[in-house]
């Protein structure tokens, strides 16, 4: 975990629970707005995995084609999940910045 993300376990679970309810609701439309209702596909990975994946990208800057195969997603969504755990990233910490 420090070496990927450069959080300790602890530090990682414990922003994962804060920014739960943000990555794990609806994403943002284009406007910047939030829908009441969560319209995007449902994914089989959790909040803690969206956020890791998130962090080591950040961390390690590969291409999507590169993450494709160790995530298992598509490029386009790696691309839209990265965006929306940044987002998530950004709203739920924009008191501690």
């Amino acid at each position: 975990m420090k070496s990927v993300t450069h959080l300790h376990g602890w530090q990682f679970f414990d922003l994962a629970a804060h920014l739960q309810p943000l990555i794990g609701g609806p994403w943002l439309w284009l406007d910047g707005t939030r829908p009441l209702v969560n319209l995007c596909k449902k994914v089989k990975t959790d909040h803690c995995h969206h956020l890791y994946y998130c962090l080591k990208w950040l961390n390690e800057s590969n291409f999507f084609r590169s993450c494709e195969a160790e995530i298992g997603l598509g490029k386009s969504t790696i691309h839209e999940n990265i965006v929306h755990v940044l987002e998530a990233i950004v709203e739920g910490l924009d008191d501690q910045l």
